[in-house]
């Protein structure tokens, strides 16, 4: 009997060795990369404004896409033909509301808008803000 018992010992040793020793040989697979960036899921969940491509092409453009753009339509930033001194008090006003850019780029900006959207002529294509 003891002798049985001692086979049975030896023989759940060799098994629980070879159980052991089989589990630590298995390869895992890696998981496959995730097959869209982030940057692609982020521009997907903001399509660019379409009214984009109507402005015209200048230093400043990107800034007022990117920064504006951030918090209104396109349409509605170059809806209004002001002056340098009324872009001016726009910019400020939307940096009083939360706008954040670099100096550069607000520089840029007030140059961009000032040039391509000032004050329209009396034919039409735009709103004129009047003086304030």
């Amino acid at each position: 009997m003891t002798r049985l018992v001692g086979r049975l010992r030896l023989l759940l040793f060799l098994a629980a060795v070879v159980a052991t020793t089989a589990c630590a040989h298995r390869t895992v697979t890696p998981a496959p990369p995730v097959p869209a960036p982030a940057a692609a899921a982020a521009n997907a969940a903001n399509p660019p404004d379409p009214d984009a491509v109507k402005m015209p092409e200048a230093p400043g453009k990107a800034d007022v896409v990117q920064v504006c753009g951030g918090c209104h339509t396109l349409a509605r930033v170059v809806r209004l033909r002001q002056t340098r001194k009324q872009w001016q008090a726009t910019i400020t006003e939307m940096k009083g509301n939360g706008m954040f850019a670099s100096p550069a780029e607000l520089a840029r900006i007030l140059d961009y808008l000032s040039q391509n959207y000032g004050p329209a002529p009396s034919a039409g294509g735009g709103v004129s803000r009047q003086p304030e």
